[in-house]
């Protein structure tokens, strides 16, 4: 499980189990829900994880401080990331916040306790979605290839124009906020969804956004020409009929077994004339001709 996947674990856990990390949430609750989740991808869980990852772990500052709410660490590497942002206030996400750094030595972690239960036999939302695949970077790329000034509007008009009915827009953190200056939304079934678009890279951050609203633009094309998406690469073939493979592969061997025999026939008893010879470092260079044949009786 890599740091994607906790996050989109924790995404349906939170979501199903009705967990809360915003501003009504107390400290201890955080602790609570965060050591659950990573406990989840440690321990495995049957409803939401069925195979355990015992790298997960969680960690505190050191000297018997408290734990942190909001950060996951991968051993022995002690590599950690703060994947819940904004814990404890408004607009609390999920996503893979920072690069992975290493966690300082006299910061201490240790394994999450075992979760309970089975989550009270409810049923976890779907995974999270492909939302942001190689169509959509390769649109991002042009805007940023281009004399286009990009920002999250104009991203997310571009996307609108070049995908339409994917739900594309901007978001904000509660409604009748200003809009994202680095993250766009992603409406899809109901669910909210960002990308990190601001600053460019070649692989943007998404993420969830609980809690947060939808910001809708109008479709708009920024570049030369009209941008299609691609089409839909053609569906695989509806199965395969065995015994007719089997015999177009036979006719193939024969045919080309058939085109052996010629060769070996036409070349069988053919002298040929050899001008050659050795050059540096063991090379031969030379000429190789057929010899004319001499007619029979001759």
């Amino acid at each position: 499980m890599d740091i994607n996947e906790l996050v989109a674990l924790a995404f349906r856990v939170h979501d199903a189990e009705g967990m809360d990390f915003g501003v009504a949430s107390s400290r201890e609750q955080r602790n609570a829900h965060c050591a659950r989740i990573v406990g989840m991808a440690h321990h495995g869980h049957p409803t939401y994880n069925v195979v355990p990852d015992p790298q997960w772990h969680i960690k505190n500052a050191g000297n018997g401080r408290a734990q942190s709410d909001d950060v996951a660490v991968s051993m022995p590497s002690r590599t950690f990331w703060d994947f819940i942002t904004n814990a404890g206030i408004q607009g609390y996400r999920f996503e893979t916040h920072g690069h992975g750094e290493f966690l300082p030595m006299d910061q201490q972690v240790y394994a999450p306790p075992v979760p309970s239960g089975s989550g009270g036999g409810v049923t976890p939302p779907p995974l999270l979605p492909s939302v942001w695949m190689a169509v959509h970077q390769a649109v991002l790329a042009r805007l940023v290839g281009g004399d286009v000034s990009r920002d999250t509007l104009t991203v997310a008009q571009q996307l609108a124009h070049t995908f339409p009915g994917e739900g594309w827009g901007m978001k904000s953190t509660r409604p009748g906020s200003t809009a994202s200056p680095d993250v766009i939304g992603r409406l899809v079934d109901g669910v909210l969804y960002g990308v990190r678009v601001v600053p460019f890279t070649s692989a943007p951050q998404t993420m969830t956004l609980g809690g947060q609203s939808f910001v809708a633009v109008n479709a708009m094309n920024h570049l030369d020409g009209d941008v299609v998406a691609p089409p839909p690469p053609p569906p695989p073939p509806q199965g395969c009929n065995l015994e007719l493979f089997m015999a177009e592969m036979e006719a193939l061997a024969a045919s080309v077994e058939t085109l052996r025999a010629e060769v070996i026939a036409a070349v069988k008893g053919q002298s040929y004339d050899i001008d050659a010879s050795a050059g540096r470092l063991g090379r031969v260079k030379g000429t190789i001709t057929p010899r004319q044949q001499q007619p029979e009786g001759a």
